[in-house]
C-alpha cells in the first residue's frame, strides 16, 4: 500500500507499507545489501526531509517520508 500526497502543516507525507518478509532494522543501517532503501534515504535527506523505517522479520516494512513543500 502506498499513500501519496497527504499534506500536513506545509509538509507532504508519503507512506509505503507491505506485509512482506521484513528485516532487522540494525541490518538496514548503511548496508549495501539494501541499496534501494539507502538511495531513498539519501534523496530524502538531500531535500531536507525525514524518513523512518519500521520493520521486523516476518512483519513487513513501513517507510514514512515527510518532505517540506518548499524543498528545492
Amino acid at each position: 500500500m502506498i499513500a501519496l500526497g497527504q499534506e500536513r502543516n506545509h509538509d507532504i507525507l508519503l507512506t509505503y507499507k507491505d506485509n512482506g518478509i521484513g528485516l532487522k532494522l540494525e541490518e538496514l543501517q548503511d548496508s549495501y545489501h539494501h541499496m534501494g532503501l539507502s538511495g531513498i534515504k539519501e534523496r530524502v535527506n538531500s531535500l531536507e526531509g525525514e524518513i523512518t523505517f519500521q520493520s521486523a522479520p516476518g512483519q513487513g516494512l513501513e517507510v514514512r517520508i515527510v518532505l517540506p513543500l518548499d524543498a528545492a
